[in-house]
């Protein structure tokens, strides 16, 4: 059972740092993958070799990098957790709304949230403010986190 912020870190550190080096044998060792969904632009992925075989595709233009959490907060195996993402653009690539050039790099705002069960993740939510989300939402954060606070 995770109950303390020291307890949240720890468990999330070997996630990040498994995700970083994309050792996927170590990080869906943190995850329940048969029952967790996975949504972003592209659509629904669900189960394991659906998402090594998104991620792989999806990071052969950019390399992205998880850094350690700045807020940690922790309610008995819920998690919720704020920290920042680095791009390292490996080409040309319009991401997000933008266009970027080979060797730019950019750092995005995320918040997660996780739920664990018998040491593992069986539910998670991951929002990363890209510069689509940021031009969307500009002057009106007020209205975001009101809608944020009622989910």
């Amino acid at each position: 059972m995770i109950t303390t912020e020291k307890e949240a870190r720890e468990f999330l550190r070997g996630c990040f740092e498994s995700y970083n080096v994309r050792d996927w044998d170590r990080f869906f060792d943190k995850y329940v993958w048969e029952s967790c969904l996975f949504f972003n632009g592209d659509g629904l992925h669900t189960g394991r070799e659906t998402m090594i075989q998104f991620w792989e595709n999806y990071y052969k233009t950019k390399r992205e990098t998880l850094m350690e959490p700045t807020n940690v907060f922790v309610k008995e195996n819920e998690i919720a957790i704020e920290y920042k993402t680095r791009f390292h653009f490996l080409e040309d690539e319009f991401f997000s709304g933008m266009q970027f050039k080979k060797g730019d790099e950019i750092l995005l705002k995320c918040a997660d949230f996780y739920k664990i069960r018998d040491g593992k993740i069986y539910e998670f939510i991951v929002y990363r403010f890209t510069p689509w989300w940021i031009k969307k939402w500009e002057g009106h954060l007020e209205e975001f986190e009101k809608i944020v606070d009622h989910a």
